[in-house]
């Protein structure tokens, strides 16, 4: 059994064990703006986090809301001429001067030099960067009084080849470890944004200004926020859902739009499943085509009446795996989105009710965990008042006690 809990370990586990901050998108963003503008550059920020979690999306907008070019060295394939080629023999002193490729930021210019993937870099490429973060300069060249170095990283895993570079002291004192986690609402709010397809405006179905992301894409991740980020697909090495390909997902769905193909047919399957696997893929495009197929999470707490029928049914059907799902995106939502709980704790307490009693009981003992994950413990607090409020729920609480006791009666009774 202790094996099997140490497989199932979700990444945040992680972060405790380096003893670092998780953050979603919105305050690490808030924390390294305060760094641009105030010229902060001691301590170098050093960014963990799983793959496509929008590590290097939060860099480049903050890069374009203040006018910094952004320099990536991609470590892992970073090779060996990259760090410099001698060029000039300096007679006097009895060196070579280097020359270092055209992408290093100049004299005078605004600049993030971006090392992605350190802990997968190649040793030239991280004695570069531990050089650039404690002397700011390289043989004889010298960062910009406006440049700052940012480190990018996966966490060592089973998913990941890395370098235990975690443990290195020399270079633990001078970084600033942060640990990203997924935010499905700072997303939400960079998705409504014409910012989301801000890089992709090559594309002609985009245009010059950016888009925000496809309505048809960014309809089912809100049905079914559960859907941002898929760690099974990952953990098993499989094509997988997260913010990265969210956004190839949304520039496809515009392309094939511009091109008349339909948004739910075979085309689109494929062309979605090359991004984020075939069952991704039929899930999305069966939810474009008949929006029955996925219950909408914000219906369930802003009009349960109309949906109310719909779980009633996958309730007679057995569809536990699918009730399971639902209650993590209520959760999800709610505690993301923050809506007025006048409005919704009515509609959550009725679906609580409608529902069997372990899967309610389960719902109310996740809620600590996902308020945690999304900042709302002082909003959880307000709702349970809420709800303590709400003719039936305590009903409903003495119920499931009352069924959990029985059952544990015959437990002792056997």
């Amino acid at each position: 059994m202790a094996k099997k809990q140490e497989e199932t370990k979700t990444t945040p586990d992680y972060a405790e064990l380096l003893d670092i901050p998780r953050m979603g998108l919105k305050e690490f963003g808030s924390q390294f703006e305060m760094t641009m503008l105030e010229r902060e550059l001691r301590g170098c920020w050093c960014v963990i986090g799983p793959a496509g979690v929008g590590k290097t999306q939060v860099i480049n907008q903050l890069a374009r809301k203040h006018g910094y070019r952004v320099c990536v060295i991609r470590t892992a394939q970073y090779g060996l001429m990259g760090a410099g080629i001698p060029s000039v023999r300096d007679s006097d002193e009895g060196f070579f001067k280097v020359k270092l490729p055209e992408m290093f930021p100049r004299k005078g210019e605004k600049a993030i030099v971006l090392f992605d993937e350190i802990n997968q870099g190649l040793q030239h490429a991280i004695a570069m960067f531990f050089s650039l973060i404690e002397d700011r300069n390289m043989y004889d060249y010298q960062l910009p009084d406006d440049a700052i170095v940012v480190a990018l990283m996966n966490p060592a895993g089973a998913n990941y080849n890395v370098q235990q570079i975690e443990n290195n002291a020399a270079l633990n004192r001078r970084l600033r470890k942060v640990f990203l986690v997924p935010s499905y609402a700072d997303w939400l709010n960079h998705a409504k944004t014409n910012d989301f397809h801000y890089a992709d405006r090559v594309c002609k179905a985009i245009g010059e200004d950016g888009k925000p992301c496809h309505p048809a894409i960014l309809g089912p991740i809100k049905a079914a926020p559960k859907l941002l980020y898929d760690e099974e697909a990952l953990k098993n090495n499989k094509q997988f859902m997260c913010p990265a390909t969210v956004e190839t997902l949304s520039l496809s769905a515009y392309v094939l739009e511009k091109s008349g193909k339909s948004l739910y047919g075979e085309t689109a399957i494929n062309r979605f499943a090359a991004s984020v696997g075939v069952h991704a893929a039929e899930q999305i495009c069966a939810y474009i085509k008949d929006h029955n197929t996925l219950i909408n999470a914000g219906d369930v707490l802003e009009s349960y009446g109309t949906v109310k029928n719909k779980i009633k049914k996958l309730i007679t059907d057995g569809r536990m795996e699918v009730l399971t799902d639902l209650c993590h995106n209520v959760l999800k939502t709610l505690f993301a989105i923050k809506p007025s709980i006048d409005k919704t704790v009515g509609n959550f307490v009725q679906f609580l009710i409608d529902l069997p009693n372990e899967q309610g009981a389960m719902m109310l003992q996740q809620q600590r965990a996902i308020a945690a994950e999304s900042d709302a413990k002082e909003y959880l607090k307000d709702f349970m008042r809420g709800m303590q409020n709400q003719e039936g729920f305590i009903e409903w609480h003495q119920r499931v006690d009352s069924a959990y006791k029985s059952v544990e009666e015959k437990i002792r009774t056997k």
